[in-house]
């Protein structure tokens, strides 16, 4: 998948699930995104086996101009 193709996002999270969900990974041999990524693709398959495809999302430029758009934020340093 290109780099281009991922969205980064913030994941909030109770400290003892994210900690057993660390070792449940690592007992996968996955990082935790690997393992989060894998869990939310297994959801969605699931879903689509049971109801139908979901609908596909629009590409950004096809989005209405009205949307709110997000603040900009400078990186961390």
């Amino acid at each position: 998948m290109p780099k281009t193709d991922i969205t980064c996002t913030q994941l909030r999270i109770e400290s003892a699930l994210f900690s057993r969900a660390k070792i449940l990974a690592a007992v996968y041999g996955d990082s935790f995104n690997s393992f989060v990524t894998r869990l939310i693709q297994n959801s969605i398959s699931q879903y689509e086996k049971e109801h139908g495809e979901l609908p596909k999302p629009l590409p950004a430029d096809e989005l209405s101009s009205d949307l709110p758009k997000a603040p900009n934020r400078r990186p961390r340093v």
